[in-house]
Parts: C-alpha cells; structure tokens; sequence
C-alpha cells in the first residue's frame, strides 16, 4: 500500500510512504498546480497498488499560537487550497482522508527529520511535513 501525504501551502509538500516495504518513496514541494499533476502521476504510475492520499486539513486546525490574528488570516488560503485537494481526490474518486493537523510533527528542522526518519537527502519543511502526516502509517 502506497500512501501520499500533503501539505497544502502556497508551497505544497507531497511524502509518499510505501507501508508494504517501510520506506520513504519521495519528498518534494512546489505549487499547487504543479503538486496535483505530480499527485496525478504518481497515482496513475501506481494503479497496481491500493493508494491512500491523506491531506492536512487546516480547517480543523484550532490554535495558531503566537500572532495568533495573522496566522488566522493566513490560513484562510491555506483552507482554500485543502478545499481544493479535497475536490481533486473527489473527482478522481481516489481514497482520501482529509486529516487534523498534527501537533508536534510538523515544522522539524533538517536534522531532527534525519533522526527520525532516517531520510538524509535535502528536503524542506514543506516535504517534510508532507512526509510526517503518512510516515509509519
């Protein structure tokens, strides 16, 4: 089972996870419409394999910490584009869940990621956060 993982952004983040072997299979970032023919891609390369394709959903997100007002703000895009991920999985009829954020696994730097992981290759935040949401699913 190969599962895909994103982050909706004004720069999206895709981890795919094969949970049959363990392993990473991918971590990558760009736009959106870039991210979907990626997305779509992978799905179609893949259509032997049971795909599941999780999405941080900001709209169940709750608490922004700091700055509380402008990350509120900010985040109104952000909904828009899970709004958008959850209507490509729908028309694509793929499976799909769309999920809460998860506390804590996101934001970790390069090195922290490495240790947990063991993925070494260069990834950004946006990828790696990708990859959290499915890693060791």
């Amino acid at each position: 089972m190969i599962l895909i993982g994103i982050d909706p952004g004004t720069t999206t983040g895709v981890g795919i996870w094969d949970k049959t072997q363990k392993k990473i299979v991918d971590i990558r970032s760009g736009g959106i419409i870039e991210m979907y023919h990626y997305v779509m891609g992978v799905h179609q390369s893949l259509y032997r394999h049971q795909v599941k394709v999780y999405i941080e959903d900001a709209r169940k997100r709750k608490w922004y910490g700091t700055n509380t007002k402008g990350k509120a703000q900010g985040a109104g895009s952000i909904k828009r584009d899970c709004k958008i991920w959850e209507e490509i999985c729908t028309e694509h009829n793929w499976d799909y869940e769309m999920i809460h954020p998860i506390k804590g696994a996101t934001k970790m730097n390069h090195k922290q990621f490495c240790r947990i992981t063991g993925y070494t290759q260069r990834t950004n935040e946006h990828g790696r956060d990708a990859l959290m949401i499915v890693y060791g699913r």
